[in-house]
């Protein structure tokens, strides 16, 4: 499933948005989504992940550092901002990554 399908399946999604200043190992990624996914499974939500590479050249054209965007979306509007933030954040220091929250977007195709 592409996030086109998930936004179509879920027309009501979150989007929760961070940056880590480096390259994790798809294994790194897994331990955080898997991490996350637990906390948010006593909720019942799918939950869809996108990761994009900052590379050298994307970092130039928007001025911002090389590293990863991980953004989780999440069938929802209701307000799961803290527990997603401090589930990845403490993941990171965990994993003694370099990163922030760049906050969320809520999205209403139904509008």
């Amino acid at each position: 499933m592409d996030l086109d399908d998930f936004i179509k399946e879920h027309p009501i999604v979150t989007g929760y948005r961070f940056i880590i200043y480096g390259h994790p190992t798809e294994e790194e990624v897994s331990l955080l989504s898997k991490g996350l996914f637990v906390q948010l499974k006593s909720y019942e939500l799918d939950v869809f992940l996108v990761i994009e590479i900052i590379d050298e050249e994307s970092a130039r054209a928007f001025d911002t550092y090389q590293g990863t965007s991980l953004s989780f979306v999440v069938a929802s509007q209701d307000d799961y901002e803290e527990l997603v933030k401090e589930t990845i954040l403490g993941g990171f220091k965990f994993l003694r990554f370099k990163g922030e929250y760049l906050g969320k977007q809520e999205r209403n195709i139904n509008v």
